[in-house]
């Protein structure tokens, strides 16, 4: 649940960035905002998460997998821009 959290908020925002370069008339697209749509299922999560107690170990170990996910890109974005990778086209 914690990785469809971050997934699909991650789509979600990407898709408002898209949509704001889009207004800008940035042409052409970078490659990583020019993805097609994808469904994310955002409201399905967020009413999976409502139905977890605020302060059982559940939503503990949700938080904290969260955060490791967080993690996990901050990682990869260092590691690319030490590398002198673009990760978006």
């Amino acid at each position: 649940l914690a990785v469809a959290y971050v997934t699909a908020g991650s789509r979600l925002g990407a898709a408002v960035l898209r949509r704001r370069l889009t207004e800008a008339g940035v042409d052409p697209m970078p490659a990583f905002f020019a993805a097609g749509k994808a469904e994310s299922g955002w409201h399905e999560i967020c009413a999976a998460l409502d139905a977890i107690p605020q302060e059982s170990p559940r939503a503990e170990q949700l938080v904290a997998d969260v955060r490791h996910a967080y993690r996990c890109f901050e990682d990869a974005a260092t590691t690319a821009r030490q590398e002198g990778t673009r990760a978006y086209g």
